[in-house]
Protein backbone atom coordinates (compact mmCIF):
# COMPACT_ATOMS: atom_id res chain seq x y z
CA UNK A 1 0.00 0.00 0.00
CA UNK A 2 1.39 3.33 -0.68
CA UNK A 3 1.25 6.22 1.89
CA UNK A 4 1.31 9.80 1.50
CA UNK A 5 1.69 11.85 4.74
CA UNK A 6 0.73 15.40 4.97
CA UNK A 7 1.62 16.94 8.26
CA UNK A 8 3.61 19.90 9.22
CA UNK A 9 5.23 18.56 11.95
CA UNK A 10 8.67 16.85 10.28
CA UNK A 11 8.70 14.47 13.94
CA UNK A 12 5.39 13.29 13.18
CA UNK A 13 5.79 12.71 9.55
CA UNK A 14 9.03 10.39 10.54
CA UNK A 15 7.04 9.05 13.18
CA UNK A 16 3.98 7.98 11.07
CA UNK A 17 6.65 6.64 8.48
CA UNK A 18 8.68 4.83 10.85
CA UNK A 19 5.74 3.10 12.63
CA UNK A 20 4.14 2.47 8.77
CA UNK A 21 7.50 0.65 7.84
CA UNK A 22 7.94 -1.44 10.85
CA UNK A 23 4.44 -2.58 10.20
CA UNK A 24 5.17 -4.01 6.78
CA UNK A 25 2.95 -3.91 3.30
CA UNK A 26 3.46 -0.29 3.46
CA UNK A 27 5.66 2.18 1.40
CA UNK A 28 5.63 5.68 2.28
CA UNK A 29 6.17 7.60 -1.16
CA UNK A 30 6.58 10.76 0.20
CA UNK A 31 5.90 13.96 2.80
CA UNK A 32 4.66 17.14 2.24
CA UNK A 33 4.58 19.86 5.39
CA UNK A 34 1.86 22.00 3.48
CA UNK A 35 -1.32 22.16 1.94
CA UNK A 36 -0.15 23.28 -1.43
CA UNK A 37 2.83 20.79 -1.21
CA UNK A 38 0.04 18.29 -1.41
CA UNK A 39 -2.10 19.69 -3.74
CA UNK A 40 0.61 20.04 -6.07
CA UNK A 41 1.96 16.39 -5.95
CA UNK A 42 2.03 14.47 -8.51
CA UNK A 43 1.92 11.92 -5.61
CA UNK A 44 -1.28 12.17 -5.33
CA UNK A 45 -2.11 9.87 -8.59
CA UNK A 46 -0.31 7.41 -7.70
CA UNK A 47 -1.04 6.86 -3.77
CA UNK A 48 -3.40 4.35 -2.21
CA UNK A 49 -3.90 6.41 0.89
CA UNK A 50 -3.33 9.69 2.07
CA UNK A 51 -2.80 10.34 5.92
CA UNK A 52 -4.17 14.14 6.56
CA UNK A 53 -3.32 16.63 9.43
CA UNK A 54 -6.45 19.12 9.52
CA UNK A 55 -4.10 22.06 10.93
CA UNK A 56 -1.88 22.54 7.83
CA UNK A 57 -0.08 25.78 6.56
CA UNK A 58 -1.03 27.61 3.24
CA UNK A 59 -3.63 25.54 2.56
CA UNK A 60 -5.92 24.64 5.27
CA UNK A 61 -6.38 20.48 5.50
CA UNK A 62 -10.19 20.66 5.62
CA UNK A 63 -9.88 22.48 2.40
CA UNK A 64 -7.23 19.58 0.70
CA UNK A 65 -9.60 17.21 1.81
CA UNK A 66 -12.26 18.50 -0.01
CA UNK A 67 -9.88 19.14 -3.51
CA UNK A 68 -8.46 15.78 -3.22
CA UNK A 69 -11.25 14.16 -2.98
CA UNK A 70 -13.07 16.20 -6.07
CA UNK A 71 -10.39 15.21 -8.14
CA UNK A 72 -9.28 11.70 -6.68
CA UNK A 73 -12.58 10.05 -5.34
CA UNK A 74 -11.47 6.39 -5.05
CA UNK A 75 -8.45 8.03 -2.94
CA UNK A 76 -8.53 7.31 0.97
CA UNK A 77 -7.91 9.53 3.40
CA UNK A 78 -6.83 9.39 7.08
CA UNK A 79 -7.11 12.23 8.88
CA UNK A 80 -4.47 12.41 11.72
CA UNK A 81 -5.62 15.47 14.29
CA UNK A 82 -5.55 16.33 17.53
CA UNK A 83 -8.51 18.80 17.08
CA UNK A 84 -11.69 17.19 18.46
CA UNK A 85 -14.11 15.74 15.78
CA UNK A 86 -16.60 18.04 16.29
CA UNK A 87 -14.69 20.92 15.96
CA UNK A 88 -14.14 20.06 11.97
Amino acid sequence: MRILIIDDHALVREGVALVLRELGGFDVVGEAEDGRQVLNSPLLATCDVLVLDLSLPKVAGPEVLRRVKAAHPSLAVVVLSMHPEDQF
